[in-house]
């Protein structure tokens, strides 16, 4: 550390600490979502818990990896956070009904989960399908934390896509 470091003020703890916390998401992450893959591969609607495994799994390796795809930290928190926003809202553009039981309507949307709902139960199908379209509309926290999490990693896989490739065209 040279005497201009020490008089900004920069005395090496936070590159270590910056280190070690992506080290440990890294970690956390690829060992969650590989538990999360094995426990959803006999699930009934797997495929997209699946995507999100595999998806949270890379991102996993990727923080694991500094050495091998180093991250500028601004431009990949911006897409990371810009990818959050934009997949939550766009994942509201699928919408999946339901009507069952005696008798209950459910609309839900959102993609890879399901934030968004709104449902009501009548005496009959055409009743509970008219009492849903009028309530208003409920968000799921859990599920928008679970769906803005996918759509981070994506940005953030992104990102570290984006970097390898101007890495390796500047070679």
């Amino acid at each position: 550390m040279s005497d201009t470091d020490v008089a900004a003020g920069r005395t090496g703890t936070g590159p270590r600490i910056g280190a070690l916390t992506r080290g440990f998401a890294g970690a956390v992450t690829l060992v969650g979502a590989l538990t999360w893959i094995l426990l959803n591969l006999q699930a009934p609607g797997r495929q997209a818990d699946l995507v999100v495994g595999a998806v949270l799994a890379v991102g996993g390796l990727v923080l694991l990896m500094p050495h091998r795809v180093p991250l500028p930290a601004l431009p990949t928190a911006g897409a990371s956070v810009a990818a959050a926003v934009g997949g939550a809202l766009a994942g509201l553009l699928t919408e999946t009904t339901r009507t069952g039981g005696m008798w209950a309507y459910v609309a839900r949307r959102g993609w890879p989960y399901e934030w968004l709902n709104r449902g009501a139960v009548a005496d009959d199908p055409q009743t509970a399908r008219a009492l849903a379209e009028q309530a208003s509309w409920q968000v799921d926290a859990v599920n928008l934390t679970a769906t803005a999490v996918f759509w981070g990693f994506l940005g953030l896989l992104l990102a570290a896509a984006v970097t390898r490739t101007r890495r390796v065209s500047a070679l």
